[in-house]
């Protein structure tokens, strides 16, 4: 049997509901597809700066190192010199 059909008014009603909940739920997919994008790419970008800070960290303490080097030699250099005087 074919189901009943209602009246023309609230078929029409009825059809424009379902269209709006329909366009509601495509523009929430979408809404909730862009947030996990988003998402992503903040991960993204925060492993990029870990990846940064740990490269900074490594460089400062080489030049620590360097630097305490350059200090090790100055210091020497200077007593050298105060000696031979």
């Amino acid at each position: 049997m074919a189901p009943k059909k209602q009246n023309g008014h609230s078929a029409s009603l009825l059809n424009k509901s379902m269209k709006q909940r329909k366009k509601l739920a495509k523009r929430e997919a979408r809404a909730m597809l862009t947030m996990e994008q988003i998402k992503l790419a903040v991960q993204k970008a925060e492993q990029k700066v870990a990846k940064a800070q740990k490269k900074l960290e490594d460089r400062q303490a080489h030049l620590k190192v360097f630097e305490a080097q350059v200090s090790a030699i100055q210091e020497e250099s200077q007593q050298s010199s105060e000696s031979q005087q």
